[in-house]
């Protein structure tokens, strides 16, 4: 025999908004798909490489801020010059 356990209302809140998020970003991005294939005449092909490029730099960014985060650089990452005044 199963015992059902009882999920609060709370919890079904936190999915629903989590998922909402999720969808209400692929909602801004449904014209410029219209935009590449009916008016430039892109293929899908087409304008699946150019959504894979332009998420690359985010792909790598994870990636970059790990090694810079691990590797000492030796040198200053901002330079402040400190000016006396006379």
């Amino acid at each position: 025999m199963t015992k059902k356990s009882k999920i609060s209302l709370s919890t079904y809140l936190l999915f629903s908004f989590i998922y909402w998020n999720q969808g209400i970003w692929g909602l801004k991005a449904s014209p410029l798909y219209y935009l590449m294939r009916e008016d430039w005449g892109l293929s899908v092909s087409n304008i699946a490489l150019i959504g894979c490029l332009t998420t690359l730099p985010w792909t790598i960014k994870i990636l970059y801020g790990i090694i810079i985060d691990t590797v000492p650089l030796g040198i200053p990452v901002i330079k402040i010059k400190i000016e006396k005044r006379r």
